[in-house]
């Protein structure tokens, strides 16, 4: 009996001491390998270790008392309960949470080594997507920068061709890996790395530099540089190759700092991590994982020197913002998904148990294929693919009836159309978006469609049009309008029309400054009491003429005031003398137009003014010179409020030069005939020759 008892409390102890070691394991399941194969031996010879203990070792069990052996199993019940109860609480408040740790247990007691497994410390502050396709991200999703796209593929190219590794490999050279996209925000750096990692194809770590540093206490930075390496490693010796983004990669490789507090040191040993990581002692090794880093970062200036050498990343790419015609791509990008989705159906079929999906069904082409997006149920929201529809049939493909658990034997479906779409008879003008849009980036440009679209939803439209879009982009740039015609009824302001038709004179006069493309003299939410929005080009190195001639345009506004009012000019004015002024001294200190010895002298106040003097003479002559353009355009703004450039131009510029050009024909026609007929013409002729020319004066007068 006595041995029976014995061997029941062992058995008992080995059985408590097991689930005690699991629940101890929520917290650290990184040595539950070593416990459990522990455990299984012990489970296989503990009827052994039972006899033996009754027989040969009796000198052992009298120390074992059960009094001890009772207490044990007690003190692991109470500590089992306990964790049970903390562990169903964190499964309450955090299921997300709840499911990773027994996830990470079920790998740690499966020990599956052909499954991909990452340790639960480094999903806490980066994200793991092992198929990086799921992101849904490719080339064409991004628009506008086919330079930068071409020289990813290129890098690409190379680290997943085998004939160039081997034939680096036999000339001595290591293939570049490493990335780092350095841009303004907006500029689609993340979006560059999404699409590189579906290309690549490989499992992906995506982590912000701001989360590796974040911890309350010092040293987590460096723990989680390694763990995610390390993680890294682990899973790029099962799938070849491995790719980490690091976003924000700035918060993380600032340069160091000589100061020695506690947090510089603490930030400068996590950059020395990195750093050794990105290339360390023995990470040149052929035999080690792929793995591919890219980072990206809008403060290159900060970063340290150490981190952007080469080596750590061999290949820097520089994201400008969008030229004209990159712009011009991103609005017909962003335009058409709109037209698109706005024309596109939605239809509805059922699997063979009766349940419901819902797809939007863009148009189809010549072949009667269509794009299908999932829209229910919603844990397959976003898939797409292609099908051949018809007028009653849909036929998906089998992958697609797999990847949708679509349970039926044929995989043609009838379909019932829930919603038609709606016909789009609309012209957007995107080159004149781009011509407006000069400076923005992609998540402006994406922006600006969006409320565009938003507000043509708010007046219980189906699409927005073209001026929705210009009228979106205008309250980007410059703020949302004041309304003139709101319950706070703000007149319009002629002495804003003239001063905005100085700009508009001067922009269709000069031959080195953009014409006007919109003009408006609505107040704005941001200050502004009128506007001139110019044509952006393609340039980036101007001639002195060009700058001159941006001086004149600048205070021509000014000057129709000074003109018109005969000197009484307002406050208005400040910012065009703020911008002269600024321009005036880059074309003397920074540019170097007026003599290098200007630019090294620092007594340059008299040239600088001299440029600005010159500049308000000519505006002051060209507003003189015409006044019969500035007044018609003057006009139309103050009884039109916003007018588009072309109608500016056609109306009062055109108008008046034909009408100029056609009165000093007929004067001259007019003296030349009088000359010759002096002689023989007679007193009543003269009269209606005279009653003739003043008509015609007239009703020149009145044209305009």
């Amino acid at each position: 009996m006595k041995t029976i008892k014995k061997k029941t409390n062992n058995m008992l102890f080995l059985k408590y001491l097991k689930q005690y070691i699991f629940f101890i394991s929520l917290t650290n399941a990184s040595n539950v390998h070593n416990i459990w194969n522990i455990l299984k031996h012990s489970n296989k010879n503990s009827s052994y270790y039972a006899e033996t203990n009754a027989t040969t070792n009796s000198s052992i069990n009298r120390n074992i008392s059960s009094n001890i052996v009772e207490s044990g199993l007690k003190s692991l019940k109470h500590t089992i309960t306990l964790s049970l109860l903390t562990f169903i609480q964190l499964c309450a408040v955090n299921p997300d949470k709840c499911k990773n740790i027994i996830n990470n247990l079920l790998y740690e007691f499966s020990f599956n080594s052909t499954s991909i497994h990452i340790d639960q410390s480094v999903l806490n502050f980066a994200e793991f997507y092992k198929d990086s396709s799921k992101i849904g991200i490719d080339w064409n999703n991004v628009i506008g920068m086919n330079s930068t796209i071409f020289e990813i593929k290129q890098m690409l190219n190379i680290i997943s061709s085998h004939e160039y590794s081997i034939a680096a490999r036999r000339i001595g050279v290591t293939s570049p890996k490493n990335m780092l996209l350095v841009g303004q925000p907006g500029t689609g750096k993340t979006l560059l790395a999404k699409a590189t990692a579906n290309a690549i194809n490989a499992p992906l770590f995506v982590v912000s530099g701001s989360e590796i540093v974040k911890g309350k206490y010092a040293g987590i930075g460096i723990e989680r540089v390694k763990s995610l390496f390390k993680s890294a490693r682990k899973v790029a010796k099962k799938t070849n190759k491995v790719m980490i983004f690091i976003d924000e990669i700035d918060s993380c490789g600032r340069s160091r700092s000589t100061e020695s507090s506690a947090v510089t040191r603490d930030s400068d040993n996590t950059l020395n991590q990195l750093l050794v990581e990105l290339d360390g002692f023995n990470n040149k090794d052929e035999n080690k994982p792929n793995i591919i880093i890219f980072g990206a970062t809008n403060r290159y200036d900060i970063l340290d020197k150490a981190l952007v050498r080469k080596g750590r990343f061999d290949n820097i790419v520089f994201i400008k913002s969008p030229n004209f015609e990159n712009r011009k791509s991103l609005f017909e990008h962003f335009i058409n998904k709109h037209i698109n989705s706005v024309s596109s159906k939605e239809i509805l079929i059922k699997n063979k148990n009766g349940k419901k999906y819902i797809f939007q069904s863009f148009p189809k082409n010549k072949l009667n294929i269509t794009k299908l997006k999932v829209l229910e149920p919603r844990n397959f929201y976003g898939n797409q693919f292609e099908a051949k529809i018809n007028e009653t049939n849909i036929i998906l493909y089998e992958n697609d009836l797999y990847k949708l658990k679509l349970q039926k034997n044929s995989n043609i479906f009838e379909y019932e159309t829930i919603y038609n779409g709606s016909y789009i008879n609309n012209q957007v003008n995107t080159n004149n978006l781009a011509k407006m849009s000069h400076g923005l980036n992609g998540a402006n440009i994406e922006s600006i469609v969006n409320e565009a679209i938003l507000f043509a939803l708010s007046e219980k439209r189906k699409y927005a049009t073209n001026s929705d879009f210009e009228n979106s982009l205008e309250n980007h740039i410059l703020g949302k309008p004041i309304d003139i015609d709101s319950e706070n009824k703000i007149e319009p302001d002629w002495r804003i029309a003239v001063h905005e038709a100085g700009h508009i004179l001067a922009s269709f006069l000069l031959d080195n400054v953009n014409n006007c493309l919109k003009a408006s003299i609505l107040p704005r939410s941001k200050g502004s009491l009128g506007i001139t929005i110019l044509e952006s080009k393609n340039i980036n190195n101007f001639r002195y003429l060009e700058l001159k001639d941006q001086l004149i345009m600048i205070l021509s506004g000014k000057a129709a005031e000074h003109i018109f009012f005969d000197g009484d000019v307002t406050t208005g004015s400040y910012d065009d003398i703020d911008k002269a002024k600024n321009l005036a001294n880059h074309i003397v200190t920074k540019y170097g137009m007026h003599g290098i010895k200007n630019v090294v002298n620092g007594k340059n106040n008299k040239i600088i003014a001299k440029i600005i003097y010159e500049a308000e003479k000519d505006a002051l002559n060209l507003i003189n010179e015409n006044k019969i353009i500035l007044q018609c355009i003057a006009n139309e703004l103050f009884d039109k409020i916003t007018l588009n450039g072309d109608y500016l131009y056609n109306t009062c510029v055109n108008k008046v030069k034909k009408n100029k050009n056609f009165l000093e024909i007929l004067k001259k026609t007019f003296l030349v005939e009088q000359n010759k007929q002096t002689k023989h013409i007679s007193t009543e002729q003269r009269r209606i020759n005279a009653i003739f020319f003043i008509f015609i004066i007239v009703f020149a007068a009145n044209t305009q």
